[in-house]
């Protein structure tokens, strides 16, 4: 009878032991999943911080850019047309042949009508709501053909579908990479042509990029930890889940691809 009633306490005391055990383990695994759960908290708080941090740097960026775009176009497209024009006004005071006044009065109204255009489409640019509700197909369109009015080199546009499927939050740092995609060639590459293709999805937005310049060594450019552009580049890159490639070579130009994931 005694033995009985040790085996009774001894599987109690078994018993016991293993519950505390899963007791303990419970407690672990629950201070663990807290841990977790705390640490995933921080993470998505600082992404979004970060997320934030870098779309107000690429709107300030963006604005910067268009600030320096309008300045340019200011003092080569507009002075210029009205210089024009203050010349034709001038040779028609002093003119006497009729014939020659009518022809320089009808060259100053095309003169004042393309002026008229010009303003008109850096009013449109200096629009403060323009970087909240952008569409990237025309913002583009509009830096491409101001880089068309500079004749620095050839470059051509090739847009297919639109941008519904990207959220607007993201089309700002895109902006901004295209932007900067572009600042690269027109400081660094040395091209005669260039082409960029804008291709929209259901899934994703695909930008190419080709120039025939001087090209770079892109790796000896990551051994030297990037240099401040592309470091910039490649993070809001991953910033936004997208993908960017370049594929360059000394004196063979660059080739550009870069993915981004429609909503």
């Amino acid at each position: 009878m005694q033995p009985h009633k040790e085996q009774i306490i001894a599987v109690i005391v078994a018993i016991a032991i293993i519950l505390l055990f899963i007791g303990i383990l419970f407690i672990i695994m629950l201070f663990y999943y807290q841990q977790k759960k705390r640490k995933a908290k921080i993470e998505k708080e600082n992404y979004i911080n970060k997320f934030n941090q870098q779309l107000l740097q690429a709107q300030v960026e963006a604005q910067e850019q268009i600030r320096l775009d309008i300045g340019e176009e200011l003092h080569d497209n507009i002075g210029a047309l009205s210089s024009l024009i203050k010349i034709n006004l001038s040779l028609i005071t002093m003119s006497e042949d009729e014939n020659k006044k009518n022809d320089l009065l009808q060259d100053s109204k095309l003169l004042i009508g393309k002026l008229i255009t010009d303003v008109k489409q850096l009013a449109k640019t200096l629009n403060t709501n323009k970087l909240h509700q952008l569409n990237i197909a025309e913002v583009i369109t509009e830096d491409i053909s101001r880089l068309q009015r500079m004749q620095l080199f050839n470059i051509s546009l090739e847009i297919n579908g639109d941008d519904n499927n990207i959220a607007n939050d993201k089309k700002i740092i895109l902006y901004r990479i295209c932007q900067e995609l572009l600042h690269n060639i027109v400081k660094h590459a040395n091209a005669k042509n260039v082409l960029m293709q804008l291709t929209f999805t259901q899934q994703h937005l695909h930008i190419f990029l080709q120039d025939d310049g001087e090209g770079f060594d892109l790796l000896e450019a990551k051994q030297k930890k990037l240099s401040t552009g592309l470091l910039n580049l490649y993070n809001r890159t991953q910033l936004i889940g997208g993908t960017l490639t370049i594929d360059s070579q000394i004196g063979k130009g660059t080739i550009t691809n870069f993915y981004i994931p429609a909503n």
